[in-house]
This record gives C-alpha cells, sequence and structure tokens, in this order.
C-alpha cells in the first residue's frame, strides 16, 4: 500500500510539473511571431546579449553617450514586458535614458543633428534569421555616418536560454 502511495504521489508530481510547462523548453521556431503580452520570454535576453555586445565593442561610440535608443519595432518575437527588460538592463547597466523609436522618430523629437549625428547611440536590428535552436542577427550601432559599427551575431539556445555564440563586423556599406 506505501509504494502504491508512493507511486501515485510520484506519478501526480510529474503530471503538475509537465502541466505547468516545468519540463518543456520554450519553442525558439514558434510559428507565433510574438510573446504574450505582459510576459518576459528568453528572447529579451537574446537581445540584450546582442546590444550589450554590440556597445561593449564600440567604445568610442558609446563614450559620452547622453541615451540609448532603440528601435524597438525591429524586434522580433518579443512581448512588451520583453521590450521593457531590455531597456530596464541597458539602461541600469549604462546609467543613460532609454529611447524607443526608428531614426525618423529621434529626427522628429529634435534628436538627429544636422549631419546626422546623434548625442547617444542608435541600436537597430536589420535581420532576424530563426533555424532550429539558432538565431543569427545582423545589426547596427550608430552614432554617426562617420561612426557606426554593424554585426553578425549568432546565439544558440541550449538549457532554456540563450547564449551568444559569435559576433563578426559587417563591413560597412558604401
Amino acid at each position: 500500500m506505501k509504494k502504491l502511495s508512493i507511486g501515485l504521489l510520484v506519478i501526480a508530481l510529474l503530471l503538475g510539473i509537465t502541466a505547468c510547462g516545468g519540463s518543456e523548453e520554450p519553442n525558439p521556431t514558434s510559428k507565433y511571431s510574438k510573446a504574450p503580452e505582459g510576459e518576459v520570454t528568453t528572447y529579451s535576453d537574446m537581445y540584450i546579449q546582442v546590444f550589450d555586445n554590440y556597445i561593449s565593442q564600440n567604445q568610442p561610440l558609446y563614450s559620452g553617450m547622453t541615451y540609448i535608443a532603440i528601435d524597438t519595432a525591429k524586434l522580433e518575437r518579443v512581448s512588451a514586458a520583453d521590450v521593457d527588460a531590455i531597456c530596464s538592463y541597458l539602461s541600469g547597466k549604462y546609467k543613460v535614458e532609454i529611447k524607443r523609436g526608428s531614426m525618423n522618430d529621434l529626427d522628429g523629437q529634435g534628436l538627429v543633428g544636422a549631419n546626422k549625428e546623434l548625442a547617444g547611440i542608435f541600436l537597430t536590428v536589420d535581420s532576424c534569421l530563426f533555424q532550429d535552436k539558432t538565431v543569427s542577427i545582423e545589426g547596427t550601432i550608430f552614432r554617426s555616418q562617420d561612426n557606426q559599427a554593424s554585426y553578425k551575431s549568432t546565439l544558440t539556445f541550449e538549457n532554456n536560454r540563450w547564449s551568444l555564440t559569435g559576433s563578426t563586423p559587417l563591413p560597412k556599406a558604401e
């Protein structure tokens, strides 16, 4: 009788964990383009790693910046909570205000100088390709026409999290 009770308890626990999603990895190749609203997903961590990498490789670009602007409309598969998590992380780490919007939005706010220079940096994702448990992201960190850099970053999804596995500078567009 005791073995039966323990067996039933183990089965109930396993069913409870499975029902709550405890043993199932999120599917990074889901057909859905956005996470459920209000939920922070692993995609926020993916973009945090990419943007942090762009900034850390470009001290001349971020030296003296007064803000970080992010074109959040180009971030794929993120919820509003993900965007908030990305902005919160970058704001906390770099101690600057975070602005959300496109270069046109920044220009409309009077933040783009006559020669397209910024007092801050502008981060954007130019392309994002998901394949199985890998994602390839091409993006740009921009301060001015002469002070910008583009990268191709690769991340892999393992153990329920994204890890940056490579980042390569891209040639400057002419």
